[in-house]
């Protein structure tokens, strides 16, 4: 849809390190990888692209549990823009 945007992310745990919420050193620049963080980077990415602020204040998260449930969402995702002839906000 032209005007909003699907996505999935799946965070995966590095095997050689340990996440943790709190830096061992204060100094390092360690920065755990959460939903808020990655949605934050986008957001600022594309509006700094855009030359103005083009996403709106919050977004939905939801976590998926189950092979089942990522074949349903990923498939929405795929198939959603086909219904962008019925969107309300289509000019």
């Amino acid at each position: 849809m032209p005007n909003h945007i699907h996505g999935i992310i799946e965070l995966v745990k590095s095997p050689d390190r340990t996440i943790s919420h709190d830096p061992p050193d204060p100094r390092a620049q360690i920065c755990v990888p959460t939903i808020g963080r990655i949605v934050r980077g986008f957001k600022a990415a594309v509006s700094k692209y855009a030359g103005y602020t083009v996403c709106q204040r919050n977004y939905y998260e939801h976590v998926i549990r189950g092979d089942d449930e990522l074949r349903f969402i990923a498939y929405y995702i795929e198939y959603n823009t086909l219904q962008w002839d019925k969107d309300k906000y289509k000019k």
